[in-house]
């Protein structure tokens, strides 16, 4: 199960706004991996739930790990 999707009959879209975040953290984090720098992503969509609801935080980490963000 992809945690970025709602609904799993859909194609995760990478235009999302989380995919577009997610894309350009990495884009930083790779630019800058020399300096091991840090990066906070603000959310107030809510928090993780643990009856396995959408979550971006999860979404977020899945979209993340997938381009290679340790």
């Amino acid at each position: 199960m992809d945690p970025r999707i709602l609904d799993e009959t859909l194609e995760n879209d990478p235009d999302t706004k989380l995919n577009a975040c997610a894309g350009k953290v990495a884009e930083i984090y790779h630019a800058t991996a020399q300096k091991r720098s840090t990066q906070l992503i603000f959310c107030d969509k809510g928090t993780p739930k643990a009856d396995g609801r959408f979550n971006f935080y999860q979404a977020m980490k899945a979209a993340l790990l997938e381009l290679d963000v340790e």
